[in-house]
């Protein structure tokens, strides 16, 4: 175009046509990049503009900046006639240098000479440092007034630009402002998009998660379900989730960080940490843990997640997906309490019918016979295998005698001889510090979490010369051992040791106390009728004549 004819407004015309359709051309939605300032689909058009406005003013200097209008910034994205180790990393603030100047105030800026400007000192160093001595920067306005950015030309002579090319240089300016303007809107548009997009993905992901967590039902499934949602979701590198339990006994996943914790378990408060605020000590790069709290306030426990994967700090809307996500958890948490109370509530009221039934079966059987000895083997019958894997009973006929074993019954009756055997070495004797010797000096029961060590000792010494491997010798000794006398009438005379796999617990205790009470009271009865009997036939004999 001749330089004659550019105030023409055919001309201006013929300009802002060719650029509508070149940008029709060039830009699509779909091709589009997401951020503001990352233009690549429309830089040869801006690219065009620089150099026609450089042409046009008679510069062979000439930067074109984008504007950040949160950072209040501009950034270099083009230049002409400049290093790009120089010009790549230019940034210039609202209201400073030329183009900082003319994006602030709306209008084309003049330095005419850089040595008498007295403004930023640094665009002053740089500009002088490259020879330059005019700086004009255009604002690149949209048609409402908005800045898009600035195009600087540069003079290495104290210049004044020439007024009739000004304004195909402001068509040119206003046509690079449409193109960013038309760019950062479809980004905007297409970024809010994906937005959308994300978080309906989300969306779907929490629902995903409430499902499984109502059907899970038990209690690391929960944990391990809303630590998998919790990465997945708000896309963190690790993550965990605890009990209250295991942060207080330090029992706790590898990795995980007590100290930032505190917070949420003692006070039930969100935590949103960047790598700075956590400190070079505590080697994490972000932390967001939310707390897991039941309907009475008190905290169950708390999830977290840390090394965010896009290495983007964790956010508002980061913290709400979590706290949902716990909220969900803690739902389901308590319904799992509730059902244990609910299933333990269960059980013992069975165990508790299954022991009545069992003392009111104890007490007929009891009160059917007046044989002891019937009566001692049928109690041992009683505890083996309903309360014990076996069972021994010692006897002590009078006060001061020797202790005598009574009977014997083991689940397995192919394991009866070796415990016959180990019974026959191990004696039981009054002066005995525990066990039944103990019990039988004191009347009054013993209970052992764990089978004594020097009982399992002396076990393991009768078997040395057997053919019993000691595994073979553990099935038959049991961990947990309970000991309880046989009393009646202030008189203790038997003590029924009795061993199992599961720990005797304390309802364990008191119904075998229930039910050997009972036993005792049968035995002193029987043993009282047969002296009875005894001593009524010796009074009989005693009556009858010696002779015919």
């Amino acid at each position: 175009m001749d330089r004659d004819d550019i105030t023409r407004p055919a001309a201006l015309a013929l300009v802002r046509a060719e650029f509508a359709a070149r940008m029709g051309d060039v830009t699509r939605l779909a091709d589009l990049d997401l951020t503001s300032r990352d233009l690549t689909r429309v830089l040869p058009l801006l690219q065009e503009v620089l150099e026609r406005v450089a042409d046009l003013l008679g510069a062979e200097l000439a930067i074109l900046w984008v504007a950040d209008p949160v950072k209040q910034l501009l950034h270099a994205v083009l230049w002409t006639g400049f290093d790009d180790a120089y010009a790549g990393p230019l940034q210039v603030a609202f209201g400073s240098g030329s183009a900082g100047r003319a994006v602030a105030e709306r209008a084309a800026v003049l330095i005419a000479d850089v040595e008498d400007y007295a403004g930023d000192g640094i665009f002053r160093h740089g500009v002088v440092a490259h020879g330059m001595r005019s700086a004009y920067g255009i604002p690149m306005l949209t048609t409402g007034g908005d800045p898009m950015g600035a195009i600087s030309v540069f003079y290495t002579e104290p210049t004044t630009p020439p007024e009739h090319p000004m304004p195909l240089v402001k068509t040119y300016a206003r046509q690079a402002a449409e193109i960013v303007d038309r760019g950062t809107l479809y980004a905007e548009a297409r970024e809010l998009a994906l937005l959308e997009r994300e978080r309906g993905r989300q969306l779907r992901s929490l629902a995903d998660a409430a499902l499984a967590l109502s059907a899970g039902d038990d209690l690391d499934e929960l944990l391990a379900i809303v630590t998998a949602a919790g990465r997945d979701i708000i896309g963190a590198g690790r993550g965990s989730a605890i009990r209250t339990g295991a942060i207080r006994t330090g029992a706790i996943p590898t990795g995980t960080t007590v100290a930032p914790l505190t917070p949420v378990v003692e006070r039930n408060q969100i935590v949103r940490l960047t790598g700075e605020q956590l400190g070079s000590d505590m080697d994490l790069p972000d932390l967001l843990a939310a707390p897991l709290v039941g309907r009475d306030g008190r905290n169950l426990g708390l999830v977290q997640l840390s090394h965010k994967t896009d290495k983007s700090a964790f956010s508002a809307e980061d913290e709400a997906i979590i706290v949902q996500l716990a909220q969900m958890t803690s739902s389901a948490i308590e319904r799992l309490e509730a059902l244990a109370a609910e299933r333990s509530a269960r059980c013992s009221a069975e165990a508790a019918a299954r022991t009545y039934a069992l003392l009111s079966e104890a007490s007929a059987t009891f009160a059917s016979s007046l044989d002891a000895d019937e009566l001692l083997t049928a109690l041992v019958a009683m505890v083996v295998p309903t309360l014990a894997d076996w069972a021994v009973l010692h006897l002590l006929d009078e006060p001061g005698a020797e202790v005598r074993l009574g009977h014997v019954q083991h689940r397995d009756p192919q394991k009866r001889p070796q415990v016959l055997a180990f019974l026959n070495e191990y004696v039981v004797a009054l002066d005995m510090p525990t066990g039944a010797g103990a019990v039988l000096r004191t009347g009054v029961h013993e209970l052992y979490p764990e089978f004594p060590a020097m009982v399992y000792e002396n076990f393991a010494a009768t078997f040395e010369s057997a053919d019993d491997q000691p595994d073979e010798q553990r099935r038959i000794v049991s961990p947990s051992v309970l000991v309880v006398p046989l009393t009646a009438r202030g008189r203790t005379f038997g003590a029924l040791s009795m061993m199992r796999e599961q720990t005797y617990t304390q309802a364990d205790v008191e119904y075998t106390l229930d039910l050997v009470r009972r036993a005792a009271l049968a035995v002193d009865t029987a043993s009282r009728y047969a002296f009875e009997r005894e001593l009524a036939d010796g009074l009989q004999r005693s009556l009858l004549p010696r002779s015919m």
